[in-house]
C-alpha cells in the first residue's frame, strides 16, 4: 500500500492535485469539509468553535485513512494530520491545544506516516484571491494574515514530523497543474520520481 497526504494552506490546490494523481493509478481521497457541523460556525467565530472544529476534521480525515488503509493499493488525500494539527496550533491554546495534541498523537500513532507528504507552496495573496473568486461564503472573513500564520505552523509541524517521512515541496502558484498541460506532467513526474526513490 501506497499512501500520499497533501499538506498546505486554504486554496493551495490540494483537492486539484489529489484527483490529478487518478493518472497514476491512486484513489483519490477527498475531504467534504461540508460534512463537520461546526464548519461554518468556526468561520463566524474562530476562537468559540475551534475546539470542535479541529477535532471533528481529524477524526473525519483519521476515518477516511482506515478506510483505504488496507483496501486499496494506492491513495492519495486532498487532508493531512500534519495540516490538522498545523490549524490546531493557530487556533488553539492552552488545555484544549494540550487534549488536541493528546488526540493526534494517538491518531498517528495507529496510521503511522504517509509514504509520501506533499507540501504545497503557495503566496497567500494569490491563495486569497483564488479564495474570493471560488465564493464560499463561510470563507469570506479568510484574512492574508491568517494564511500567513497557517503556513508558519504548516512547516514548522513538518520540521518535526516522523524520521523517514518523505516530503516534497511543490509551488502551486508557479505551476498550473489545475490547467497547464506540461504542469500537469511536469508535477505528476516529480512525485513519481519521489515515490521510486528508496526511503
Amino acid at each position: 500500500m501506497t499512501a500520499v497526504e497533501i499538506c498546505g494552506g486554504i486554496a493551495y490546490g490540494k483537492t486539484t492535485l489529489a484527483t490529478l494523481l487518478v493518472r497514476l493509478g491512486f484513489a483519490a481521497s477527498l475531504e467534504d469539509f461540508q460534512k463537520n457541523p461546526f464548519f461554518e460556525s468556526f468561520y463566524k467565530n474562530p476562537q468559540e468553535y475551534a475546539f470542535e472544529t479541529e477535532v471533528t476534521f481529524t477524526l473525519q480525515h483519521y476515518h477516511q485513512i482506515k478506510i483505504h488503509n488496507g483496501r486499496v493499493l494506492k491513495f492519495a488525500c486532498d487532508f493531512s494530520p500534519y495540516l490538522d494539527m498545523a490549524y490546531s496550533l493557530v487556533t488553539l491554546s492552552g488545555s484544549k491545544l494540550h487534549a488536541y495534541k493528546q488526540i493526534y498523537r494517538e491518531i498517528r500513532g495507529e496510521i503511522g506516516a504517509p509514504d509520501l507528504l506533499i507540501r504545497l507552496d503557495c503566496a497567500p495573496d494569490i491563495a486569497l484571491d483564488r479564495i474570493r473568486r471560488r465564493g464560499r461564503p463561510a470563507e469570506a472573513g479568510i484574512k492574508e494574515s491568517y494564511l500567513v500564520d497557517l503556513d508558519s505552523a504548516i512547516d514548522e509541524v513538518i520540521s518535526s514530523a516522523e524520521l523517514g517521512t518523505r516530503v516534497i515541496r511543490i509551488r502551486s502558484d508557479v505551476l498550473h497543474f489545475e490547467s497547464g498541460a506540461a504542469d500537469k506532467r511536469q508535477v505528476l513526474e516529480t512525485i513519481a520520481q519521489a515515490l521510486a526513490r528508496p526511503s
